[in-house]
């Protein structure tokens, strides 16, 4: 369906952009959910440690008739202290918010760079304006970098979305226009 299959044409800029946002799009949502599962098990954690310490540290603690040992207690006591000391430090809530905001901008250029693929096949070209549309969202991806500079990349994390990404938008799903030579 590619009326000229060449590498070299610039309406591969678009497609490998397009590739690298759902990549990013991916990779950003799932060190989301990863921080937001571990902090809601430190959370939990400390729900269900804090309040058993604090009541045993009070009294001889029995529970359904067995008395709960002062070691058991004083683990959890140390496991919860060492949780509520970690939890501020490794600044979680502050990582959620970030990634909250990376992940959505992401995709928000992920269905961008998809929309302009999808004007290119509509209009089985890639003109001024379609390349004016590109320099605007290539604007948006450069703010986005400067804003959310990468700090621990996960090379495993990016090697599978990578594979991914190949799978679901493999090159030979692209229209590619012939090139044309004008303005611009």
């Amino acid at each position: 369906m590619n009326p000229a299959d060449t590498t070299d044409n610039p309406v591969w800029e678009v497609y490998d952009e397009y590739r690298t946002a759902r990549l990013n799009s991916k990779y950003y949502n799932c060190k989301l959910g990863r921080i937001a599962r571990r902090n809601q098990w430190i959370e939990m954690t400390l729900l269900t440690t804090v309040p058993g310490s604090v009541l045993a540290g009070f009294s001889g603690v029995s529970i359904g008739g067995f008395a709960v040992g002062e070691l058991a207690w004083g683990v959890l006591g140390v496991v919860a202290g060492l949780l509520a000391i970690y939890k501020p430090v490794a600044k979680l809530t502050g990582r959620i918010r970030s990634l909250e905001e990376q992940s959505t901008k992401y995709r928000a250029l992920e269905f961008d760079f998809r929309e302009l693929a999808r004007g290119i096949r509509r209009s089985e070209a890639y003109d001024v304006e379609l390349r004016d549309r590109f320099d605007s969202i290539m604007e948006r991806k450069r703010e986005l970098i400067l804003n959310y500079p990468e700090i621990d990349q996960d090379e495993k994390l990016q090697v599978k979305f990578e594979e991914e990404v190949k799978k679901e938008l493999p090159e030979d799903s692209f229209y590619i226009p012939p090139v044309t030579h004008g303005t611009r």
